[in-house]
């Protein structure tokens, strides 16, 4: 009898030892299972929310070098609802680069050059493309046009521009260009090349208050000339030959309005260039801080170096909208 309860008492210890050893293992397996079951939950949470946000949840879109965000957006889970949001409305950006943004057909430097944005311009941006570039919508200036294309994300900003800097989108037309050069001025013997200088300004200046190309051939044909080339100002222009003549020109530049400048040299031969920005402060105003188009040199680019060759003041001259 002694005996076999020592029996007993053996085999029911391993029993225990049996069931003790596998609720371990058991318990070792379902800690693995839900650390794994976790962590492809999280990695799957992870990769939906890429391309589409849960319901009322905001998520961060990231580009493919994890940049910053770019934009928030509520979602409903699907990615149709998303684009759909974001084409409706879009995000308000305005232009932060001081010069001209150009818009493209693809998000690449080779898709067509559709349009361009100057500094401080506004556009309606709706998503950012893995490339870099954002797709926007814009407003040509002094237009109704509506032109819809991709530009560098990086050169886009979330804020106004508040310093006074202005860059108009102004054509940059020279006066020697072959498409013209050789065309007469009126009846005269001089031509787009020897004294256009006027012209090519003004057809500067009206193809972008216009929104729509006017070439020095074309302008000529629409200005009057005497019989030596000389040429009548349309009468929506106003002249003026004040000294605070700089002060008159920040101002229509700030009206969006590109303004001609004549000077002559100390021989007197005269000569006029296109104001269309201005890089100072708005406090001092100085020669260096206009820019120009002139239409007879690439070397110069603002009015200080005008008045270097051409350092008498004659007038200045801009469209007053009448």
């Amino acid at each position: 009898m002694k005996k076999w309860i020592c029996f007993c008492l053996k085999k029911e210890k391993r029993v225990w030892e049996v069931l003790l050893a596998a609720f371990a293992v058991g318990f070792f397996c379902y800690g693995a299972l839900a650390s794994f079951g976790t962590s492809w939950q999280n990695e799957f949470k992870i990769q939906f929310a890429k391309v589409a946000p849960a319901a009322g949840k905001s998520v961060k879109v990231f580009d493919r070098s994890g940049s910053s965000p770019e934009a928030s957006a509520k979602g409903n889970g699907s990615v149709q609802k998303l684009s759909y949001e974001r084409m409706k409305s879009g995000d308000i950006m305005y232009s932060g680069y001081f010069g001209l943004l150009n818009i493209r057909s693809a998000p690449s430097k080779r898709g067509e050059l559709l349009g361009q944005i100057a500094y401080g311009d506004e556009v309606q941006a709706y998503w950012k493309e893995d490339s870099g570039y954002v797709r926007v919508l814009f407003k040509k200036a002094h237009s109704d046009e509506l032109i819809e294309g991709y530009c560098t994300r990086k050169e886009l900003s979330d804020t106004e521009p508040k310093d006074a800097r202005i860059y108009l989108g102004v054509a940059d037309f020279k006066q020697y260009d072959g498409r013209w050069a050789n065309v007469s001025l009126g009846g005269s013997y001089e031509t787009i090349a020897t004294a256009g200088c006027t012209t090519t300004c003004l057809a500067m200046a009206y193809s972008y208050l216009e929104g729509h190309v006017t070439t020095p051939d074309m302008m000529e044909e629409r200005l009057f000339y005497n019989d030596d080339g000389l040429l009548s100002f349309p009468k929506a222009y106003v002249k003026i030959s004040e000294k605070d003549y700089l002060s008159a020109a920040l101002e229509k530049l700030q009206q969006k309005i590109p303004v001609l400048i004549g000077c002559k040299r100390d021989d007197g031969s005269p000569h006029w260039v296109l104001i269309m920005g201005y890089s100072g402060d708005g406090v001092n105003l100085n020669t260096e801080d206009f820019l120009i188009h002139d239409p007879a040199s690439e070397e110069r680019h603002t009015l200080a170096d005008f008045f270097a060759e051409f350092p008498n003041f004659n007038k200045i001259a801009y469209y007053n909208g009448t």
